[in-house]
């Protein structure tokens, strides 16, 4: 992507020694009938036990289609245990708001 090469990773568990990178896939969202342009934010939280441990910056696209994304995010600081990783969309036009989660452990 870009200047930077995405490497696939099949399963959800990671060393401290390594770091995490997301990317979303959001699309159909609504679309202002006199510019085309969508009004859609997203971000993304690290939680452990339902509280947050790291929040991205919002970010925004005027596109009915977008792939957000984080990373990498080094897991050194983490202590090894089970966590979670948030997406938050939220489509303005539409006023609709959405979360999906993903489950990931983080092992020595």
């Amino acid at each position: 992507m870009g200047t930077h090469q995405l490497v696939p990773r099949f399963g959800n568990v990671f060393s401290q020694k390594e770091a995490l990178q997301v990317i979303g896939f959001v699309y159909n969202a609504q679309a202002d009938p006199a510019t085309g342009k969508a009004q859609m934010t997203c971000r993304f939280a690290i939680t452990k036990d339902g509280k947050p441990i790291s929040t991205s910056e919002e970010q925004a696209f005027d596109a009915t289609a977008a792939s957000p994304g984080i990373g990498p995010v080094p897991l050194d600081k983490l202590q090894p245990g089970k966590y979670v990783v948030q997406l938050k969309v939220s489509d303005k036009l539409a006023k609709k708001d959405l979360t999906k989660e993903a489950a990931f452990e983080v092992t020595p």
